[in-house]
């Protein structure tokens, strides 16, 4: 009997102790890697939301507000965040990904693409989650990540999927096995195109909202649907605004485009059929052909005195006259640094045109691209994203910022001033005149006379149009600012008719 008695003491003794051990609480219970849209300043200084496609990007109750804008046939709305985990995040070590959404739309699908170091971003990279229509509270949904991206791939993409029942095989793929998902590697940026009703594009249409609150990616999916999202205890003191008198709004590496001098900088790739310096309006003309992604290559490297360290300098600044009802009302600039080579889809910022046949100042706002970083080399031009029939692009000038307060104050000035806001340029030495070789004395010398002495005859303008260049300016009032949203726009008036053949390139 008292065997036994020992034996239960025993067992209850070791019942105890298991009861009292500490509860393994595994450290996934935490994202791998949040994105937190509470704070409007976030969107531009800590996420990166960048090359916005047909859709705009705005910030509302504490959540990026996404609106489908020029949508098209198509609805292919999307945009990018280029600043994924600082670059160490594994795919492989969080499957999963949970996201709170508000969706007033009838889609029932959100879509995104995702870019690692093994696979950059395509139409394959593709990821598909379920959502709810007709949202008036954000909502939780979780994707598992590897095998939506498989289930998608051969949905879409693979030989017989919608992109080649719609003849686009370029993001074509074999069909993939069980298990097999392109979501390995490193992390290195996302692509939303959020909305997604049917079809290749996922169909949005102009007016389409999407409130994202936030997003993060997990280890297991009980963590994802353990998370409540990120908490916020305190409000943030505002940064303070900067006092405009301290701002320089020198421009760096400044290119006016107004002399025959810069054949050397563009190189035509694609969809150009001729570039050449227009003496009339004193400005390089772009002939640009009907089609997609018409662009030019612009060589900085090979061009400039002076190197583009892109950390200190930000903005691209240029001055255009574009036809929007020809070529679409925006364009796409990718860039090449000494680190980050070639010209890939997260290294593109998409930028838009105001609605004017005047003169119009655009700023590429390189802050937002994080791939934006050691020295610029090559820079690949898109004028338009695609042209409705051939259509002719002027250029006056480009310019790098070190940030927007410099470039807006630098805009309203060319604006008011035209050609007259860029700085003077250098004079060169004037060249020393020949020796002239000494007149022999005559043999007979000249009397001298009495004549009172001969004053310089008064200077004439010669011939008509011989103006100096300081008159010329002074009467060039060609530019009336006129500002719309945060595009400034310079309308041209002209003072003179000026009377020039047009000097193509060679």
């Amino acid at each position: 009997m008292r065997k036994f008695r020992s034996l239960a003491l025993l067992l209850t003794l070791a019942l105890a102790v298991t009861m009292l051990a500490p509860t393994a609480v595994s450290a996934a219970s935490e994202p791998g890697y949040v994105y937190d849209f509470y704070y409007e300043e976030d969107l531009e200084d800590v996420y990166v939301i960048t090359s916005l496609y047909c859709c705009e990007a705005g910030w509302e109750d504490h959540a990026l507000k996404i609106v489908a804008v020029d949508a098209g046939e198509l609805g292919d709305t999307n945009f990018y965040i280029n600043s994924i985990a600082d670059g160490d995040m594994e795919a492989s070590d969080y499957p999963y990904m949970a996201f709170s959404v508000k969706n007033p739309t009838d889609a029932t699908e959100f879509e995104g693409h995702f870019g690692t170091n093994l696979h950059p971003i395509s139409g394959s990279t593709v990821f598909h989650a379920d959502i709810e229509p007709n949202m008036t509270e954000y909502k939780t949904f979780i994707v598992n990540m590897p095998q939506s991206n498989h289930d998608n791939v051969n949905r879409i993409n693979a030989p017989g999927g919608l992109s080649d029942q719609e003849g686009a095989t370029a993001n074509m793929v074999a069909e993939m096995e069980d298990g097999e998902s392109f979501w390995e590697g490193t992390v290195t940026t996302m692509r939303f195109d959020s909305i997604y009703r049917s079809g290749r594009s996922g169909e949005a249409q102009d007016g389409d909202t999407m409130y994202i609150a936030w997003m993060a990616f997990f280890e297991t999916e009980e963590d994802a649907k353990n998370y409540k999202g990120p908490e916020h205890s305190s409000e943030r003191t505002p940064a303070p605004t900067r006092d405009p008198s301290t701002i320089d709004m020198k421009p760096f590496n400044l290119l006016v485009f107004d002399t025959e001098d810069y054949d050397d900088f563009f190189n035509p790739t694609s969809q150009i059929s001729e570039i050449y310096f227009d003496d009339e309006k004193k400005c390089y003309s772009i002939d640009v052909m009907s089609g997609i992604d018409p662009n030019v290559e612009l060589l900085f490297d090979m061009f400039l005195d002076e190197e583009v360290p892109c950390d200190e300098y930000k903005i691209l600044q240029f001055a255009a006259r574009v036809n929007t009802a020809e070529g679409n009302k925006s364009g796409s600039f990718y860039y090449s640094t000494d680190k980050h080579g070639g010209y890939n889809e997260p290294q593109n910022i998409i930028y838009n045109y105001a609605t004017t046949d005047e003169i119009q100042v655009v700023n590429i706002d390189l802050s937002r691209a994080a791939a934006w970083s050691g020295t610029a080399l090559k820079c690949r031009f898109d004028m338009f994203t695609s042209c409705n029939e051939d259509t002719t692009f002027d250029l006056y000038y480009m310019a790098f910022f070190s940030n927007k307060d410099a470039a807006d104050a630098f805009a309203a000035e060319y604006a008011e001033k035209g050609r007259d806001a860029f700085p003077a340029k250098p004079t060169k030495a004037p060249t020393a005149a020949p020796t002239e070789k000494p007149t022999e004395a005559p043999a007979t010398a000249v009397p001298a006379t009495n004549a009172p002495k001969v004053t310089d005859a008064p200077k004439t303008t010669g011939e008509a149009g011989n103006e100096t260049k300081e008159t010329a300016k002074k009467d060039n009032k060609w530019l009336v600012p006129v500002v719309i949203g945060a595009v400034v726009v310079a309308a041209a008036v002209a003072a003179a008719v000026i009377v020039a053949s047009k000097k193509k390139k060679k």
